[in-house]
């Protein structure tokens, strides 16, 4: 995700709280958390001035399992958002 596309999630994510429940404020927060240390670890990776070794190697490691949590998380969001999931907030 980009500067831009992490500040317009922020700014969104600021306005949940008038929509949805806490256990959905919360879950975007995460979302959030992961995704900044997903951009941290894509920039460690895409540095040619890291040299191939454990850090490196480390890195790669847990941007790969960040980026599959991603995947997994985004089969689940319909669930998530569905209006039965969300209660009488919305209604």
């Amino acid at each position: 995700m980009s500067q831009e596309g992490m500040r317009k999630f922020i700014r969104g994510k600021q306005k949940t709280v008038f929509l949805f429940d806490q256990a959905i404020t919360d879950y975007l927060e995460c979302l959030r958390k992961q995704g900044v240390i997903l951009q941290e670890l894509t920039s460690i990776t895409n540095d040619r001035n890291v040299p191939v070794g454990l850090e490196r190697s480390a890195a790669v490691k847990r941007e790969s399992e960040l980026f599959t949590w991603f995947m997994q998380e985004f089969e689940s969001l319909v669930e998530r958002f569905n209006t039965k999931s969300l209660g009488t907030r919305l209604t």
